[in-house]
């Protein structure tokens, strides 16, 4: 702050901080919630005493310092700037982003043709959906290769196939049916909030 007048400067003493204009946290819809503290301090005051990194807002306990960063203003005071993320209403109703799509997989069914042995090759969709959300409860990997039952898992569109099953070779079910969390994975600020991402298939029942 090049306008800093000398009095102003010289009423800071070491170890004190000034939070300065221009800070202030913004929601994100469904990311980490992210905004910037802005002290002055006095060139003398010790580091030891600065922001620091993982340590929480006073006024907004779920967010935290991802990074701090001086300045030397041109007055002789250092001017920290400190960046946070987390979460502002932690109480709030869970933000989640979910984004459906189709796959695609190969089955190898035995079938008879002609009256001839055959592996029928057949190109089955395969639903998936992806959904994110932040989080203060720490995640876990608990119902990942299970099916799963969701309020937000949609109803996929009939699927169905007709052949005829080679007699002595049943068709392989060895595949979880329905909507199956295949995966669980998560970043986290400072141990104590988490950005979730979770990504389902559905896989659809085949029979003759």
């Amino acid at each position: 702050m090049a306008g800093t007048s000398p009095i102003y400067t010289s009423a800071i003493r070491p170890g004190q901080f000034f939070l300065q204009g221009g800070w202030g946290f913004e929601e994100s819809q469904w990311d980490f919630d992210e905004g910037v503290r802005i002290w002055l301090t006095h060139p003398d005051t010790p580091r030891s005493q600065w922001p620091k990194k993982d340590a929480a807002d006073s006024l907004c306990p779920s967010m935290y310092i991802t990074d701090v960063s001086p300045r030397y203003d041109d007055s002789g005071l250092i001017e920290i700037t400190a960046k946070y993320q987390g979460l502002v209403n932690p109480g709030a109703p869970k933000r989640a982003r979910i984004i459906p799509n189709t796959e695609a997989q190969m089955l190898s069914i035995p079938a008879i043709d002609s009256g001839k042995k055959i592996q029928l090759n057949v190109e089955v969709p395969v639903p998936t959906l992806t959904r994110s959300y932040p989080t203060i409860t720490e995640p876990d990997n608990s119902g990942v290769g299970s099916t799963s039952s969701e309020p937000f898992l949609y109803s996929p569109p009939e699927f169905s196939i007709t052949w005829n099953p080679d007699p002595d070779q049943a068709l392989a079910e060895n595949y979880l049916r329905g909507w199956v969390l295949q995966s669980r994975t998560w970043q986290d600020v400072a141990g104590a909030v988490w950005l979730v991402r979770e990504y389902y298939a559905y896989f659809y029942g085949l029979s003759a």
